[in-house]
């Protein structure tokens, strides 16, 4: 079965580049300019394997949508999140349950390693 990501990030380029990537390489992917917009497709029932996602945003911030879905909604706890920004947040992410944390500018190959290790493939 084919995984789905979902890429968040409010800057249109970094959403394009990682959504061609990683459907290049068989994945399924959707793409979403906030976090706000994020949460309520999965309240909607959608359900990713993984979601890249940006700290700032405008709205919620990355980290306090994946300490919702990690720590606040059984439903969700499951799905796996990478953060990623251009500062230092990797303690705050860290402490919203994120899988992994990467700093921009990233490099798409070791984000593709993370995703693999973190999919179980």
């Amino acid at each position: 079965m084919t995984k789905r990501i979902y890429v968040v990030d409010d800057n249109v380029d970094v959403v394009e580049i990682a959504t061609r990537f990683y459907e290049s390489r068989g994945y399924e992917t959707r793409e979403f300019f906030d976090a706000d917009s994020l949460l309520e497709a999965i309240a909607k029932g959608e359900t990713p394997d993984l979601i890249i996602m940006d700290t700032d945003m405008p709205g919620i911030k990355g980290y306090e949508a994946c300490r919702r879905l990690k720590k606040s909604d059984n439903h969700t706890t499951h799905i796996k999140i990478i953060g990623m920004s251009g500062e230092d947040y990797k303690d705050k992410w860290n402490e919203a349950g994120a899988d992994h944390y990467f700093s921009k500018p990233l490099n798409l190959f070791e984000v593709l390693n993370k995703t693999k290790e973190l999919l179980g493939e």
